[in-house]
């Protein structure tokens, strides 16, 4: 019994792994081959153990690799992001300039309209003019009180004219509220009812009413298609760079999205959005790629790349992990044959053979990779790179080995900016970022770059791996887009964003040094006949050419930019006197002046300068573009061909007087002007035979206002005009008054010389007379000064003469203070003259006056006129008067002048006055 238990079994747990193997003697023929198995249970564990921990490298590989893919996407997607946000950008910045400048026509229209109080001279001249100094504009409108009266251009648009801006319940909306805050409103886009989509800039024009009180006038409108509009931005030009677009706002109304402009194609699924601040909304800009973010066929293959590395890391742990349990198989064998030992060195051999296949795969792949990797020890010392490396870089493999990578560096970052790459590698073993390097050639790139320390089990950094990807194509297409958003496309130079940053970084420096800057606003001479003549090609390459011209005549430091069409701006600094521009002008007006030779054409045009001067123009950056522009319309008024210096002191003064003409024009329409009427006598009969009508400001603020503080302001402004004709019509007004009341007297009036020299001034006196068809012609005297007359003799005469034939009475006023007296009395046809004051008052002190009153009684005797003197102040004048033969006289020694519901009592107190009842005697 004792010796059963041996035989029990020939695979007894004894033959253990520790168990010597024997060489089989010759004679044994393997005896227990085909009868010692391995434990299937053994087996069985053992697989089962191998396959969960291969199974877990594959799925952390498929993880750690689809969390690298990801990362990978993720930048790509974010730089197309940031790529497609900034042509988004570029082109809403675009939209929003081109829209601004167009709409800024709707504030010069309402600067005309307040200056003509309402009023607007040639709409359709002034219109044209504004479209073509602004662009983009389809039509002008006018609209008085909500209708639309004026379109220009009108063909097209008459179905518009009429239209109630507020009364259309459909489209008042932003007109109302452009009306509420005073500012101007965008309405649309929305369908016209001329036909066409296109946006309407309403700007509210207020007038100066009651009490200073401003009263709402009407609207000056700006119709803007939208094609032309989109056109002119170039927004199209997404479409041919690869991407879908779609520009949109929020209805206000409805509150659903409504599309403006896109191109066709399904809807946008993750669009960059770039928002476009209009007036009273905003319109948003939405970009998408028409590929999509992320190519399929690359997610694909990197999602492939995945699934590749794990299955062969798997294999490769799968493969090391089935070693020691095939060893302890083999150990588990209980045989001691030489054959077995030989078949199982074989089946080692193999394995072997086979694990030197894998990794010469895993090789492969790194040297295939196209991302560049470099491998370096703990000192940062080269010990391997792949092709991809010797690709990007130019270097081989030979000739980095052994060398650090900062043979790399091309100088464009700073040691700090090393600093800090080693110390993220030191504290979390990782870095990446954007880095500038230098290939073997020489040329400098740019390159995304991750760098990963490998530890060992102590923790100790035994290697470092770095992965780069050359990253220069992307850098010059932001660059290039840098360029498109700062750079005009046709004459590549600075467009309006980038002038507006150097003139204020001129402007702070000029302030730093002490010295003085010129803005220079050019503007092309006959540009326009060139295009219309030659096409927009020869006129484009003019503009190319000048463009150069102009740039090479400025000095190094200046500024040259085109702001658009044939507009061109310069900066001029470091000017150490006011007339230190001059010489840099006479250079611009040659160079532009001289003859340009295109396509066998020979090209001439000039330009028109407008310059200020900061810091003696001392205000915004803005406002010195606006000063040099008016300098330069100045400039183009003069001759064209020319440059003109903004006046800063002028400007005060202009400022000024339009300030004081706006307020003439809001008294006259507030009704702030009175008539005070001065009585004039007969001294020989002591009676009131006429009075002179005198005008008087009542202002609100300041009073009654004599008219020396405010007809001087009006002297050569059509204001003088409406003026006269108010005068004219309050002045028979109360002569109808009075001759219903039974006083019989004439009123003169005093008319002007621009009043006077009016072409049609007979037909508008024939039109004040017929509304008051009650008053005889013959009580009306026009008073004209004898120094009115002076431009144009013959011309003031045919008006006299004209006017008389309505029945009307003249008198030459101030008479003896010009130079030709007896000329005007022989050729202009008057009934009265009337002796002027200097010479009345001091008649009876000064010899030579009373002389040369005397001179004038008897020329209006010898010639059959009347004669009246102003500026009788007592008496005596009176009695001196009466004894040179002159009946009529007015003055302040017989009244003042007076309001109208005044008189009848002054007449009844002065005919019973005593002293002139002893100079009647």
């Amino acid at each position: 019994m004792a010796r059963a238990a041996p035989v029990a079994c020939c695979c007894s747990t004894a033959w253990s792994e520790n168990a010597p193997i024997w060489p089989p003697t010759p004679g044994d023929r393997h005896p227990q081959r085909n009868n010692c198995k391995a434990d299937p249970k053994v087996k069985r564990n053992g697989n089962m153990h191998v396959w969960l921990l291969t199974a877990l490298v594959f799925c952390a590989t498929l993880v750690v690799g689809g969390l690298l893919r990801s990362q990978v996407e993720k930048n790509q997607l974010l730089e197309a992001r940031s790529v497609a946000r900034s042509l988004a950008h570029a082109s809403a910045h675009a939209i929003e300039e081109r829209l601004g400048r167009s709409l800024s026509a709707t504030y010069a229209l309402a600067a005309v309209v307040a200056q003509g109080n309402g009023r607007v001279d040639d709409f359709d001249a002034l219109s044209r003019q504004l479209i073509l100094t602004f662009g983009g504009i389809s039509n002008l409108q006018l609209a008085p009180g909500g209708v639309v009266n004026a379109i220009s251009p009108l063909a097209g648009n008459e179905r518009a004219m009429g239209h109630d801006l507020l009364a259309d319940n459909a489209r008042n909306k932003e007109a109302r509220l452009a009306l509420t805050t005073h500012r101007l409103t965008l309405a649309g886009p929305f369908e016209l009812l001329q036909g066409g989509l296109a946006v309407v800039g309403r700007l509210p024009v207020y007038l100066p009413g009651k009490a200073g009180a401003p009263s709402f006038w009407g609207f000056t409108t700006a119709l803007i298609l939208i094609p032309e509009l989109l056109e002119s931005s170039q927004l199209n030009r997404l479409g041919e760079q690869g991407y879908r677009y779609q520009l949109w706002r929020l209805h206000p109304d409805t509150g659903q999205r409504q599309i403006i402009a896109g191109l066709p194609g399904p809807a946008l699924q993750a669009p960059v959005d770039t928002t476009l601040e209009v007036p009273n909304g905003s319109w948003t800009l939405s970009v998408e790629p028409v590929q999509g973010w992320i190519n399929p066929a690359d997610r694909a293959l990197g999602l492939l790349a995945c699934v590749f590395m794990a299955g062969l890391l798997a294999f490769l742990a799968h493969t090391l992990l089935m070693q020691p349990v095939r060893l302890r198989r083999q150990v588990a064998l209980r045989t001691q044959e030489l054959e077995q030992a030989n078949l199982q060195l074989a089946d080692e051999i193999e394995e072997r053979r086979k694990a030197e296949e894998h990794l010469r795969l895993a090789a492969n792949v790194f040297t295939f990779a196209r991302e560049a990797i470099s491998i370096t020890d703990a000192q940062g010392t080269i010990i391997d790179v792949n092709a991809a490396f010797s690709r990007i870089t130019g270097y081989e493999r030979a000739e980095v080995l052994g060398q650090n990578p900062r043979m790399l560096q091309s100088g464009r970052q700073s040691r700090a900016y090393y600093q800090a790459m080693w110390q993220s590698l030191t504290t979390s073993g990782y870095w990446a970022g954007e880095i500038w390097n230098r290939r073997k050639n020489g040329e400098v790139f740019a390159e995304l770059l991750t760098i990963s320390a490998v530890k060992n089990a102590q923790g100790e950094t035994q290697n470092y791996v770095a992965l780069f990807t050359d990253i220069t194509p992307m850098k010059e297409q932001q660059k290039q887009l840098e360029h498109i958003a700062h750079y005009d496309a046709l004459t590549d130079l600075p467009n309006r964003t980038l002038l507006a940053d150097r003139l204020q970084q001129a402007m702070a420096q000029t302030q730093r040094r002490g010295q003085s800057l010129a803005v220079a606003y050019l503007d092309l001479d006959g540009f326009k006949t060139v295009n219309d003549t030659h096409g927009h090609a020869v006129g484009d390459e003019l503009l190319v050419a000048l463009a150069a011209r102009l740039l090479a005549t400025l000095r190094e430091g200046d500024t040259l930019s085109r702001i658009g069409g044939d507009e061109f701006v310069a900066i001029l600094v470091d000017l150490e006197s006011v007339s230190a521009h001059e010489t840099v002008l006479a250079r611009l007006l040659e160079a532009a002046s001289t003859p340009v030779k295109i396509k066998g054409l020979s090209l001439q045009v000039s330009v028109s300068i407008g310059l200020t001067l900061y810091p003696q123009d001392n205000v915004s950056a803005d406002q010195l573009m606006r000063h040099a522009d008016q300098a330069m319309y100045i400039a183009k008024q003069g001759g064209k061909n020319r440059y003109h210096l903004f006046d800063v002191i002028q400007d005060s003064a202009v400022k000024s007087h339009r300030e004081q003409l706006a307020q003439i024009r809001a008294a006259l329409q507030n009704g702030e002007f009175v008539l005070h009427y001065q009585p004039k006598v007969d001294l020989q009969q002591g009676r009131l035979v006429g009075v002179e009508a005198l005008i008087r400001w009542q202002s609100p603020q300041t009073g009654l206002q004599l008219p020396g503080s405010f007809l001087p302001a009006i002297e050569n402004d059509i204001t003088a005009i409406e003026l006269g004709e108010w005068v004219i019509a309050q002045a028979l007004n109360q002569l109808s008054e009075w001759h219903a009341a039974g006083l019989q007297i004439s009123v003169s009036v005093n008319i002007g010389a621009r009043q006077l020299q009016q072409a049609n001034f007979k037909h508008r006196l024939a039109r004040l007379m017929h509304l008051h068809l009650k008053v005889d012609p013959a009580y009306v005297e026009l008073e004209i000064l004898e120094t009115s007359a002076l431009e144009d003799i013959e011309l003031a005469s045919q008006a006299i003469r004209d006017c008389r034939e309505l029945g009307v009475r003249f008198a030459l006023d101030d008479f003896g203070t010009g130079y030709s007296s007896l000329t005007y009395l022989k050729h202009l046809p008057v009934e009265v003259l009337k002796i002027d004051r200097s010479f009345v008052s001091d008649m009876l002190d000064d010899p030579d006056d009373l002389s040369i009153v005397r001179g004038v009684v008897g020329l209006a005797e010898a010639f059959g006129r009347e004669v009246i003197a102003e500026g009788v102040e007592s008496v005596a004048h009176g009695q001196a008067l009466r004894r040179l033969g002159c009946r009529m006289a007015q003055g302040f020694g017989i009244a003042r002048p007076m309001p109208a519901a005044e008189l009848q009592a002054w007449q009844a107190r002065w005919t019973v006055d005593a002293q002139w009842g002893a100079l009647r005697g």
